[in-house]
């Protein structure tokens, strides 16, 4: 079960600084109800809003859909945000 929500949901803790102050950046599938959507009516949307209100930061959507590669191209992406 913990896979599955990691899977669906990968939390970024570092501090991105932009205009708007530090950022959560989320990657979630949009269409992946009661987990996510874009409308952010998933329990894992309001998590990270939960998350992000805690650590003071706002929060960032990246949009992948949960199909094969899903994991990977997520961390090869965030690796090359770094």
């Amino acid at each position: 079960m913990c896979f599955r929500f990691v899977s669906c949901v990968l939390f970024s803790f570092g501090l991105s600084v932009f205009a708007g102050g530090p950022v959560l950046r989320v990657c979630s599938d949009p269409n992946n109800l009661p987990f996510s959507n874009q409308q952010q009516q998933g329990f894992e949307n309001r998590i990270a809003d939960l998350i992000a209100q805690d650590l003071g930061e706002k929060v960032e959507y990246t949009w992948w859909s949960m199909r094969r590669g899903f994991v990977r191209n997520a961390l090869n992406d965030m690796h090359a945000m770094s």
